[in-house]
């Protein structure tokens, strides 16, 4: 987090993409070779750390309903509030 901090001062904007949690970590086993206890390890972290609560961020979904990636310019548009 020191380094999300620095770069926040400097005037960064960040992005957290954010999923569905449950349709990811069934997908997770395709990304092929990590347990999905891998997964749950990441996930439990991210919830310890009540991220992005309190991240002076742009929040965007980065899948579709089927679970795919968003088309990369309606992701650029939403954070640039295009």
């Amino acid at each position: 987090m020191p380094r999300v901090r620095e770069l926040l001062a400097e005037g960064v904007c960040l992005v957290w993409f954010s999923v569905d949690t449950a349709r990811s970590r069934q997908l997770f086993p395709r990304r092929g070779g990590k347990p999905v206890a891998k997964f749950d390890s990441q996930v439990s972290d991210i919830q310890g750390a009540r991220l992005p609560n309190g991240l002076k961020c742009v929040k965007v979904e980065a899948l579709t309903n089927a679970a795919t990636l968003r088309d990369l310019s309606e992701i650029l548009r939403e954070i640039l509030g295009e």
